[in-house]
């Protein structure tokens, strides 16, 4: 079983990240996780088959607790998702990507925001945005210059395309992911004062109702 493993790890992250407070009191929760984070090994080459699968790497306590980071540490906060429409991305929609970022952790260069995927039923048409300079606890988005998206008419039903935001600052890097339903089977009426959305199997208000995501509710 792997549980004793999870929870060993769990045991070993929460005890680090008691030192780290102790060390570095004016930390919250948030940032104390980041400064775990980001003095961590990378032990890619240790583990080829899991590159990719096993977080930032290996716990490294001494550098966590030996100095405050030097580098940045920007999360995704929030991010929209538009065809400026009916908000039904369907076969032939151009959909606009916009995201905020918060910096947990020391100041920035120019940060660039790259996204990607790896889902061929969809085209990315404008793939960078700059957000510039973050201090710490600073916040940027992209809303003025969102990534734009194009589906296309090869993308199954419901689709879902995974997109993998890369923030970049010289030797700084982060992935972040975000995903989205294309070439829904359902329809959003939003009419006056009642809006809601019709599904391709007779459900009203969402064509998933254990997400709650695909569709407007009833409102």
């Amino acid at each position: 079983s792997t549980r004793p493993n999870a929870r060993l790890a769990g045991c070993v992250a929460a005890g680090c990240a008691a030192m780290i407070k102790a060390k570095f009191p004016f930390l919250s929760g948030m940032q104390v996780g980041e400064q775990l984070r980001n003095t961590t090994d990378n032990i890619d080459a240790l583990n080829p088959t899991y590159v990719g699968k096993i977080g930032s790497g290996r716990v490294n306590l001494f550098g966590a607790v030996n100095a405050f980071s030097s580098k940045p540490s920007i999360l995704l906060e929030t991010y929209n998702i538009t065809d400026n429409n009916d908000e039904g991305f369907v076969l032939g929609d151009t959909v606009r990507l916009s995201a905020s970022f918060i910096n947990y952790l020391s100041a920035s260069g120019n940060i660039v925001a790259t996204v990607t995927t790896t889902a061929n039923y969809v085209t990315i048409l404008d793939n960078s945005s700059t957000l510039g300079v973050m201090g710490t606890l600073a916040t940027k988005d992209n809303f003025a210059d969102p990534f734009t998206i194009k589906i296309l008419n090869t993308a199954p039903v419901n689709g879902k395309p995974i997109f993998k935001i890369t923030l970049t600052d010289g030797t700084y890097t982060r992935d972040e992911y975000v995903s989205f339903t294309v070439n829904v089977d359902y329809i959003n009426i939003n009419i006056n004062d009642v809006a809601t959305s019709i599904t391709s199997t007779s459900l009203i208000g969402f064509n998933d109702f254990s997400t709650q995501l695909e569709g407007l509710g009833f409102i």
